[in-house]
């Protein structure tokens, strides 16, 4: 039976889906536990990084649906799945509770604040439109940004994203754009780049124009050496000795990944056959026990 819904709130641009839910569920006078269990959703830990993918028509319950405005959002959720790189880089707190970092700018100017999607990376730290540092925590009282409670529904609830659950105050920005902007500007072009690749899935690494694996450029960004493809580089190219030892770096690279792969998907396998066969415990103490009472009666002898 089809649940339908009206006064659907639409789907920002790179909006993320924990915050459409809680834009959905203050439009339907829900809490995001309410509505999430209305989507048979409630069992997924992380929204934005789930075991499994999520289908459409968990969303085909409600009126006014649109294929369109989850496109992005199925592939960065298929991105995440598939490399363990990438899942890392999502922000959560010690409790494994999803968290965000916000643009106080952004929230400002929107009609109807929401948190992006980019915002839940760790590499995202830069916004790109006011060229400011976000806030990992609230200015005011220094509390994380949960997504999993509900922030527009309750005793303390507030108007909208703009405002901190904890504290009840707006977010305010703490830093100037004109100090920090010179300084981010390779920042900014790399984690654009960096987002784009985990759209579309694979990334391409210049001069070497080929795709290579988003383990690939995750590694390369952890080591620091992963930079923004300026004009700069296109105008000294790089000499046929670094072009070499650039490509012996990624497939040695590779080769590593693709054996830690392996070792684990055959201990998963492992682990998976080895749980269907259940040893009573009376039984395991007796296997364990059997062979030390034989070798100590033949000492004895």
């Amino acid at each position: 039976m089809n649940i339908y819904l009206y006064g659907i709130p639409p789907l920002q641009q790179r909006e993320s889906l924990y915050s459409w839910l809680q834009r959905l569920a203050q439009s339907q006078g829900m809490s995001y536990t309410q509505i999430t269990q209305l989507l048979e959703l409630s069992r997924i830990k992380d929204m934005d990084a789930p075991k499994l993918p999520i289908h459409k028509n968990t969303f085909s319950k409600i009126s006014n649906f649109n294929e369109v405005w989850f496109q992005g959002l199925f592939a960065i959720n298929k991105s995440i799945r598939q490399f363990k790189s990438v899942k890392k880089q999502l922000r959560i707190n010690h409790d494994k509770k999803p968290i965000t970092s916000v643009c106080c700018e952004c929230l400002k100017t929107d009609v109807l604040p929401y948190f992006r999607i980019e915002w839940r990376f760790n590499f995202w730290k830069v916004c790109p439109l006011h060229a400011i540092e976000l806030n990992t925590t609230c200015p005011h009282c220094n509390s994380e940004i949960i997504l999993s409670n509900s922030l527009l529904t309750g005793l303390n609830s507030v108007p909208d994203l703009r405002y901190c659950q904890s504290c009840l105050l707006e977010f305010s920005n703490t830093k100037s754009k004109e100090e920090i902007f010179p300084a981010l500007q390779d920042q900014i072009q790399t984690q654009n780049n960096m987002m784009a690749s985990i759209v579309t899935g694979y990334c391409q690494i210049v001069p070497l124009n080929k795709r290579f694996n988003l383990n690939i450029m995750f590694r390369i960004y952890e080591l620091g050496i992963l930079h923004s493809a300026a004009t700069a580089d296109f105008e000294a190219p790089v000499s046929s000795d670094q072009r070499e030892a650039l490509i012996n770096f990624i497939a040695s690279m590779n080769k590593k990944i693709l054996a830690q792969e392996r070792l684990h998907n055959r201990a998963r396998n492992w682990r998976s056959r080895n749980r269907k066969i259940c040893i009573p415990e009376y039984e395991r103490v007796n296997f364990y026990t059997k062979p030390r009472l034989m070798y100590n009666v033949k000492q004895e002898f």
